[in-house]
């Protein structure tokens, strides 16, 4: 019997070391069993060094902006969702282009062979605007008091004019004086520590009994307030019944519906106390000439269901009031103006900007 010790010295090579054996015996069905075992084999194989592996990069690891952003958009490409709203935002794209293009070659058109255009040039817009008889809105914002707030919210919140009635309410101070308060959506803004009074006006009772209920619940302990019923154009008839004056005359988007908003402009300076001042937030025409002429299209519509004439050029109408400018700015285009204005000769220093 041939006998085997596994020592330190025996190594097993890959090739079998019976492989020049014959036969059957125990011992060469052993020798085969342990030449091929591969854990034992390892074992007895001399130690050294091991090939180094490369570590593989982790996802997002590692990667250079280029190559993340890559990454990110094919994984947003396997998705079918994001497929189909990309394919809706590429189309709205090529459309809302196609019309102004569209539109542009029809002006082209008009303007290179001569022929009349259904567009009325700015000149004449703006001349028409202007000569637009101012009407008495009272009924209309009779009709819209109790659905006002709901019907106007999300276009304010949308366009930001909360953050211009904050402006607006950071000059306020003293007497205070809100003329066309409509339904009060000032009222969340004021700063009741640095005002010593507030008369509202409006020309619409539903409108004034809207304010008051929004006022009374943020500010029920404020005294003196009142709330009193009348027009702009008649404010001076209406102050001079208590001889009282201001130190602020305030009005949100309210010269687009008075009938005469030169006069409501002059009355407001007439009203003021001395170093007083006129804080302005108004809606009209735009710097831009395509927005301008969008809502010269629209002024009539918009005049029926708001009560405004919101072409108006209030630039216009600031400069022919003679009260000076202290700050003029104007946002969304142009179409929203912010002016705080004082009688000529007040002192004031005039700055302005857009």
């Amino acid at each position: 019997m041939i006998r085997i010790g596994l020592g330190s010295s025996l190594r097993c090579p890959k090739a079998p070391l019976c492989a020049g054996l014959k036969g059957q015996s125990q011992a060469s069905v052993l020798v085969k069993q342990l030449s091929t075992f591969s854990v034992l084999r390892a074992r007895m194989e001399p130690s050294g060094p091991k090939p180094i592996r490369p570590v593989p990069k982790r996802k997002g690891i590692d990667l250079s902006p280029l190559e993340r952003a890559k990454e990110k958009f094919d994984n947003y490409n396997k998705d079918p969702k994001f497929k189909r709203k990309a394919a809706i935002v590429l189309i709205g794209f090529y459309l809302v282009t196609a019309l102004f293009g569209i539109r542009y070659l029809y002006e082209t058109k008009h303007r290179a062979t001569g022929e009349p255009s259904k567009n009325k040039s700015l000149e004449e817009a703006l001349k028409e605007a202007e000569e637009m008889t101012g009407q008495d809105t009272t009924a209309v914002y009779d009709g819209l008091a109790e659905e006002y707030d709901s019907k106007i919210r999300w276009e304010e919140f949308l366009s930001s004019i909360w953050l211009r009635r904050r402006q607006l309410m950071k000059h306020v101070s003293g007497d205070a004086l809100e003329v066309s308060c409509g339904t009060g959506r000032n009222v969340p803004y004021l700063h009741t520590d640095k005002v010593t009074s507030l008369t509202f006006v409006d020309s619409s009772t539903p409108m004034l009994q809207v304010a008051k209920a929004k006022f009374d619940k943020k500010y029920g302990d404020f005294h003196p307030v009142q709330f009193v019923q009348g027009k702009a154009e008649d404010l001076v008839a209406i102050a001079s019944k208590s001889g009282q004056k201001f130190d602020t005359v305030f009005e949100s988007f309210g010269l687009c519906s008075h009938e005469n908003p030169d006069l409501a402009l002059q009355n407001f300076g007439k009203l003021l106390k001395p170093g007083g001042k006129i804080v302005l937030l108004e809606h009209g025409r735009s710097t831009n000439d395509s927005m301008n002429r969008r809502m010269d299209e629209k002024a009539e519509r918009r005049a029926k269901e708001w009560g405004c004439r919101w072409n108006l050029d209030i630039k216009a109408i600031v400069e022919r009031s003679g009260l000076e400018i202290v700050e003029e700015e104007r946002f969304h285009f142009g179409t929203t103006y912010f002016y705080v204005l004082k009688p000529k000769g007040s002192g004031a220093n005039s700055s302005t900007s857009s």
